[in-house]
């Protein structure tokens, strides 16, 4: 008798470190974008949303002065089209004999 106690406890051990592992591992989706409000800046939002401050002034084609306003919308991901940009190549294709 005293296994099948001591097994039950540990079977529901189990689960509740599963469900809390399941639970931690899961993170909501980062935004798409940032609304800004009174008291902002760019440095501040770029450090909650862990991405470097210039690169977010440059997505948002904000100058070096990386002046923001209250209300203005910021994208908080590179546009599309700068994901698909490839440079040119440096070397030659090969030949085909």
């Amino acid at each position: 008798m005293r296994g099948e106690g001591s097994s039950r406890a540990l079977t529901g051990l189990l689960a509740a470190t599963l469900v809390l592992l399941a639970a931690c591992a899961s993170k909501p989706p980062a935004p798409a974008t940032y609304t800004v409000k009174r008291g902002d800046t760019l440095y501040a939002i770029a450090w909650r949303h862990r991405l470097d401050y210039r690169e977010l002034a440059r997505w948002n084609r904000i100058g070096g002065d990386y002046v923001i306003y209250p209300g203005q919308g910021l994208r908080l991901a590179p546009p599309g089209n700068q994901l698909a940009r490839v440079g040119p190549r440096t070397t030659p294709p090969p030949r085909s004999a």
